[in-house]
């Protein structure tokens, strides 16, 4: 077994790789792993923290980050960093505004238009805030 190549696990807690684990420092540095991310020695299965392995610890900013993270991924009524999860927000709640300007603009004109407008906005960001906390419950 060669305990200087890893997986890590994705996303979607998908193995990836193996990789060396220079190539994963690196990676590290060009943030596409995290410190806390979870990696496993080719031809193991004992699964560790990317930080464990290196020795390293995470830094108090990406500690608050990655907690308000969490709570971002469960709660989903909160911005988050994710691009991915920001687009998801942004195709449900786009259409519900759009829905409710051209109800509100037949109802009452430019002032119905922009009140409508700002309840489909609540209304958006509650279903997509919705959808975001289902989806970060499925993920645990």
């Amino acid at each position: 077994m060669d305990t200087n190549r890893y997986y890590y696990a994705n996303e979607s807690n998908q193995p990836v790789g193996p990789f060396p684990l220079d190539q994963l420092q690196t990676m590290m540095k060009q943030s596409i792993v995290q410190v806390d991310t979870q990696v496993c020695p080719e031809g193991g299965s004992d699964w560790k923290s990317l930080g464990e392995i290196l020795g390293v610890s995470p830094s108090r900013s990406e500690k608050q980050n990655s907690g308000y993270q969490d709570v971002a991924e469960k709660v989903g009524l909160v911005p988050d960093f994710s691009a991915k999860r920001n687009l998801i927000q942004l195709a449900i709640a786009a259409p519900i505004v759009l829905i409710f300007v051209i109800w509100g603009a037949s109802r009452g004109g430019g002032m119905g238009a922009t009140l409508y407008g700002f309840g489909g906005l609540v209304v958006g960001v509650l279903a997509s805030g919705t959808v975001l906390m289902v989806m970060g419950w499925k993920k645990r």
